[in-house]
């Protein structure tokens, strides 16, 4: 388990990730003066293909389903748990309004939604000038081994273009330095896998290692083993601590206590939005274009990208089009139901709210819990039922690469060669 991903694990108490749709008001996509704000930054196309389909808001249709199935209508106030599915899209609470101690983040007279488009404006212009970086050199790298009439001039013209998109880069870094944000982090640095995603640099084992020390210690929070009081006072102590810090209260230091807190002001509000975050992480590992899993390919609806899981995939790696196409349904948004893995999503949301209604455990340590409860606790449940893994290793022994072994699903990305030079490892053991 690298050290690195280790820490962001632990630490990310209370954050999170992204696909299916977010629910914001969409006529701010075609506002002029939200894409003109952009442009300044990168190519509106560019920043659009990241952006997709938001008027769908997938993942707030599965959930009120699932809560008004029977069964799972014991749990009041189910506003705070659609809150909570939306934190993960909206971590510093931009979407909400502003409050100087739980939501200093959140819109005043500014329209709802602004301030959360310009800022994954600028998160997708970091990856856009990135990308353009890695292209350039590659391109000025081809033309130097080459002596042909002309080169010369094209050279001088992509490192020209390269010193431009440096300096925009560096200013961005810059800022995320200076105003650090989840937003960022969750959806093209290492914490992709609060999306059920990896950013390419680590295997899937140690993807599904920071999943479930996540959802483990949310778990905590939805069954109120943690109080709000409780993880404010450890925080508290992170950021007052001038030396001996440990790797956890490094990181805790990085973000601000709301974020940290989910946004929320009471118990509440914090057991329900911890439980939304973890179905919105759960929901978004049977998307297709996050998880693939067994039965991915299928055609029918009840099973496609239901079984268990190959690998994860790189949002940075891919179109964000394409990504966006099996997130949603465009062409008929109410029929939720007919996007691939949806109902797979469905079905695990629900069988989740019924364990916040039993009032399970997360490890039935003292073998307490209710009958309907998993015997050896909630975190058994994710760790066998949601997010169990296929073997590396088949019945006649041999190894098997998911992605470079006729596995892959690679509908989701800009190049399959690209994606295959950056292989995750494929551990040695089942």
């Amino acid at each position: 388990m690298k050290k690195t991903l280790f820490v962001l694990t632990t630490a990310l108490m209370c954050s999170q990730a992204f696909p299916y749709g977010i629910e914001i008001d969409v006529s701010q996509r075609k506002m002029n003066s939200v894409w003109g704000q952009i442009d300044k930054v990168a190519p509106t196309e560019f920043i659009r293909q990241f952006l997709p389909k938001l008027g769908q808001p997938v993942h707030e249709q599965i959930t009120r389903a699932a809560l008004e199935t029977e069964g799972v209508t014991k749990l009041d106030n189910k506003k705070e748990v659609l809150r909570g599915v939306l934190f993960n899209d909206d971590p510093d609470g931009m979407l909400f309004p502003y409050h100087k101690d739980y939501n200093p983040k959140g819109y005043k007279d500014t329209h709802r939604g602004i301030n959360w488009l310009i800022t994954f404006g600028k998160v997708a212009s970091r990856q856009y000038y990135k990308n353009l970086i890695g292209s350039l050199k590659n391109k000025i790298k081809e033309l130097s081994q080459k002596y042909e009439f002309g080169n010369l001039t094209l050279i001088t013209a992509y490192t020209a273009r390269l010193t431009s998109a440096s300096v925009a880069l560096q200013a961005l870094n810059t800022e995320f330095v200076l105003n650090k944000n989840m937003l960022n982090d969750s959806h093209f640095d290492d914490l992709q896998f609060l999306h059920s995603m990896s950013n390419g640099k680590y295997n899937r084992e140690e993807v599904k290692h920071a999943i479930m020390t996540y959802i483990g210690y949310a778990w905590n929070l939805v069954s109120g083993d943690q109080s709000i009081e409780q993880h404010r006072k450890f925080i508290m102590d992170a950021k007052a601590k001038q030396d001996n810090l440990t790797l956890v209260e490094e990181f805790v230091r990085k973000y601000p206590v709301s974020d940290l807190l989910y946004h929320s002001k009471n118990n509440f509000e914090l057991r329900r939005r911890a439980l939304g975050s973890i179905l919105h992480l759960v929901q978004d590992s049977y998307a297709k274009g996050h998880t693939v899993r067994e039965d991915w390919e299928s055609g029918d609806l009840y099973n496609a990208n239901s079984g268990r899981i190959r690998y994860f995939q790189d949002y940075a790696e891919q179109d964000g089009h394409k990504h966006g196409e099996y997130d949603t349904n465009e062409e008929n948004p109410a029929h939720w139901q007919e996007i691939p893995g949806s109902l797979a999503a469905y079905k695990r949301t629900s069988e989740i709210i019924n364990l916040f209604n039993l009032n399970c455990s997360a490890k039935n340590e003292y073998k307490i819990d209710g009958p309907h409860c998993p015997e050896n606790g909630v975190l058994d449940y994710f760790d066998k039922e949601v997010f169990g893994l296929v073997p590396y290793i088949d019945k006649k022994q041999n190894k098997i690469d998911y992605k470079n072994k006729g596995k892959h699903d690679d509908s989701h990305t800009k190049s399959h060669g690209d994606l295959k030079k950056k292989n995750v490892k494929v551990n040695e053991t089942d």
